[in-house]
């Protein structure tokens, strides 16, 4: 769905792992034989927008577009920004992924 309104993510399914407050974090990812640590930011959640009930981490990376599928990665939770909500459309989400993006520059 990230891709599909203009934030294309990594969607990592969170099964056996410990589990942070939902909501969005600014964070850092490591890929698995690079050396590399890219920014990014994160939703933890049930993505309430989209009437989802798994709970999935969605990841972008910023200034980043290579294809990421079946790779290793480990995601650094950096700093918490906002709690998880529902939004009453597409626009609004977009216009506050936005905001998100730019706190989660920051860090």
């Amino acid at each position: 769905m990230g891709k599909k309104i203009g934030f294309p993510t990594c969607n990592i399914d969170i099964e056996n792992y410990i589990i942070s407050k939902p909501g969005v974090y600014a964070v850092k990812v490591h890929l698995q034989n690079s050396r590399k640590t890219l920014k990014g930011i994160a939703n933890l959640g049930y993505r309430p927008t989209f009437n989802q009930k798994k709970i999935l981490l969605e990841v972008n990376i910023f200034n980043f577009n290579r294809n990421l599928y079946n790779k290793k990665l480990s995601v650094e939770f950096i700093k918490f920004i906002r709690g998880e909500r529902k939004f009453k459309g597409i626009r609004e989400l977009k216009r506050q992924i936005r905001s998100d993006i730019k706190i989660a520059k920051r860090y």
